[in-house]
């Protein structure tokens, strides 16, 4: 059985109006507290700021996380997709064959749905630019 990890993560949201971008923080930040397969150490949410190239407001979660397992991280990794991670301890990580048989598993599961969603949205995009086309 692999040892609890914990972890350090940037989540960044960013959208207008500004205090929309506020409000989907904090409904991340809560969400992840009341999570049943880890516990939240620390978390800190940044200010939004305003971003003239993009014209975005842009602001971040700063988390620390701990898992169960490695199986927990990737899985939070994978539904979540922060910005940055940061592993704290431990610092080296033992792991049996068939749990990371299963963590890399479960990874590419998640990545071929992932794929085949871009792929669908691919195509309904090309539909809809190819019947703006023909009304022209």
């Amino acid at each position: 059985m692999a040892e609890k990890i914990i972890a350090r993560f940037i989540i960044q949201i960013a959208g207008k109006p500004e205090k929309n971008v506020v409000e989907a923080l904090k409904l991340v930040e809560t969400k992840l507290r009341e999570h049943e397969l880890f516990t939240v150490l620390e978390s800190e949410v940044a200010e939004p700021e305003y971003d003239e190239e993009t014209t975005l407001y842009s602001g971040f979660l700063d988390l620390e996380i701990r898992f169960p397992g490695p199986a927990e991280l990737l899985g939070f990794v994978l539904d979540y997709t922060p910005n940055s991670v940061e592993i704290v301890e431990p610092q080296i990580l033992k792991l049996e064959a068939s749990e990371l048989t299963g963590i890399m598993n479960d990874m590419s599961s998640h990545l071929l749905r992932t794929s085949a969603k871009i792929r669908q949205l691919s195509a309904q995009l090309h539909h809809v630019v190819k019947q703006g086309q023909e009304k022209k």
